[in-house]
């Protein structure tokens, strides 16, 4: 851990990527005058054999994510008499495929005559789009982590602030990414 020079903080953030092969943890800290710097870095490979199993490889995964966060906790102890902080402000959980799926749709609403589009209407479309996510993922183990709205384009034609603006059709692409209920549990 190379550490420079001691100072309070009034940000420490740790970032946890959980990839299919690696789990990787990044501590960086910083303050309102100063940009984010990164003070620690690791990451635990997560073993695999020949056609490894679901139930095997998360097994492996949380042993993997178990040895990282230890490190990280070793080395934010290390760190507390130097930036005063003996625990992040925030924890960001990053998960990969296989960890992750992800749906992606476009969906397009039209309309009889001119009208002004607001954000009520494109979250209609985002709960529209969750019931049928529900339906089809309603038998597993599956859970929502976030819907993704992007994309916007009214009459066609792509647009960055669609408040306000008025059209007779309203489309954009929809990202749900969805992680097992029963892995989601264990890491959060």
């Amino acid at each position: 851990m190379n550490f420079l020079y001691k100072k309070t903080i009034s940000n420490m953030q740790l970032v946890v990527d959980i990839e299919s092969d690696y789990v990787r943890a990044t501590v960086l800290v910083g303050d309102i005058e100063t940009p984010m710097q990164v003070v620690f870095s690791t990451n635990t490979e997560i073993i695999r054999k020949a056609h490894t199993d679901g139930l095997y490889l998360t097994r492996n995964m949380l042993s993997a994510l178990a040895k990282t966060m230890q490190s990280v906790s070793s080395a934010i102890a290390q760190s507390r008499e130097l930036f005063q902080k003996s625990r992040p402000d925030s924890i960001t959980i990053i998960l990969s495929s296989p960890w992750v799926i992800s749906r992606l749709v476009c969906v397009k609403q039209l309309f009889e005559t001119n009208v002004e589009i607001n954000h009520s209407m494109i979250s209609k479309m985002i709960e529209d789009e969750k019931d049928k996510n529900n339906q089809i993922f309603a038998n597993g183990d599956s859970e929502v982590i976030e819907h993704v709205f992007f994309d916007v384009k009214i009459n066609g034609y792509p647009v960055t602030n669609y408040q306000g603006t008025s059209g007779r059709s309203l489309e954009g692409t929809l990202v749900t990414s969805f992680g097992p209920r029963g892995l989601l549990s264990e890491i959060t």
